[in-house]
């Protein structure tokens, strides 16, 4: 199975704030799961410079690569509804939304009904996608990562007994 993630290469594609929490966890785990994984990194050549020419692009490498699934995590509105469109009609693609619990009506509403499949974390907001329409949603946990093996958890010096860490 070929995957093409479109994800950002660098945190909110910005070199300067290193790798995006993308790179770093689902990239590493999809290439450790499916035989092809063959990226389109949103902020490569310029892309963010011209939305037109991102547009453009990513249809082609579809074209080109032909993947059983095209794997997405917007943040916002980096494609166009009608280079969504296209892509759902001619591919499988697959959304996961992260942030369901707090920006689905402002966010996920005008956009999941965009893509094959989508995902959410938020169980709660199952209802809102039948509401809409969308019935093809993957209701999973939060992930977990192969980023575990580069911890040593005996040297770790706790301050308190739980703690929570939005990323790395």
């Amino acid at each position: 199975m070929k995957i093409v993630p479109v994800f950002f290469k660098y945190d909110y594609g910005d070199p300067k704030r290193g790798e995006s929490y993308e790179q770093l966890n689902f990239y590493r785990v999809l290439k450790n799961i499916f035989k092809e994984v063959k990226p389109f990194w949103i902020e490569e050549n310029g892309y963010l410079n011209d939305k037109g020419l991102l547009q453009k692009n990513l249809i082609d490498f579809a074209e080109k690569e032909k993947p059983d699934i095209i794997f997405f995590a917007l943040i916002k509105d980096e494609f166009t509804h009608e280079t969504l469109t296209y892509l759902k009609n001619n591919f499988t693609t697959l959304n996961l939304f992260i942030d369901d619990q707090w920006r689905f009506d402002a966010f996920t509403k005008e956009y999941a009904h965009l893509f094959s499949n989508v995902a959410t974390f938020d169980k709660y907001s199952l209802a809102k996608y039948h509401e809409i329409g969308v019935r093809s949603v993957i209701l999973t946990k939060v992930f977990s990562f192969d980023h575990f093996d580069e911890l040593d958890f005996k040297k770790i010096e706790y301050n308190y007994d739980i703690s929570f860490i939005g990323s790395r």
